[in-house]
């Protein structure tokens, strides 16, 4: 899936140490990110795995928030900042 490969990327990035590319790597996960994984399916299966994506993508706003405030770009970390739910 693109959307986790993304933030595998993000995550390297964060290892190196390199916020510029994390940061480019997590704004390209957030946009790769559709919404609930199937949202009309209630099948238990489905359930851990709509969640854990979920969780994912929040992670990703906070951390990329984090990043650019940071930066000192306080516009776009109150963007970011009102997507998350």
């Amino acid at each position: 899936m693109d959307f986790e490969a993304a933030i595998v990327r993000a995550e390297e990035a964060q290892c190196m140490q390199d916020p510029a590319a994390e940061r480019q790597a997590l704004e390209a996960a957030i946009q790769l990110y559709r919404g609930d994984l199937l949202p009309s399916c209630y099948d238990e299966w489905i359930l851990a795995e709509r969640d854990r994506l979920q969780q994912t993508y929040q992670g990703a706003l906070e951390r990329l928030m984090d990043l650019l405030e940071h930066e000192r770009n306080y516009a776009g970390a109150i963007r970011i900042a009102q997507r998350l739910q």
